[in-house]
């Protein structure tokens, strides 16, 4: 599907296409996403672009920091129900224990 941003006066079409977006204020403003391969993606707001993010997801939820000072966060599951969390140090998706079906973050919950 094409993806669209809003500029402040209308929607602008961003390059690429992906199946799911999800918003959340990681490192202060992130916008990530899958496409159709399970690939996944990150949007770059310098270049305007989305750059790949080694891993296969089929889902993806963003969650800004908590009130209690957790930290924000990128979860994620993939086709065999596996459950991932991103890590900003390493700049790569970490298996937790677990399976899932579905994932929602927000604010520094799960």
């Amino acid at each position: 599907m094409n993806i669209f941003s809003w500029n402040g006066q209308k929607f602008v079409q961003v390059p690429g296409s992906l199946e799911q977006i999800a918003v959340g204020d990681f490192e202060g403003r992130a916008v990530w996403g899958v496409n159709a391969n399970s690939d996944v993606f990150k949007f770059n707001p310098t270049s305007g672009a989305f750059e790949q993010v080694t891993g296969k997801l089929v889902s993806i939820s963003a969650a800004g920091p908590s009130v209690a000072g957790n930290p924000p966060s990128v979860w994620g599951i993939n086709a065999n129900s596996d459950i991932f969390t991103f890590n900003a140090s390493t700049g790569a998706f970490e298996q937790v224990p677990g399976k899932l079906v579905s994932i929602s973050a927000g604010r520094g919950q799960v």
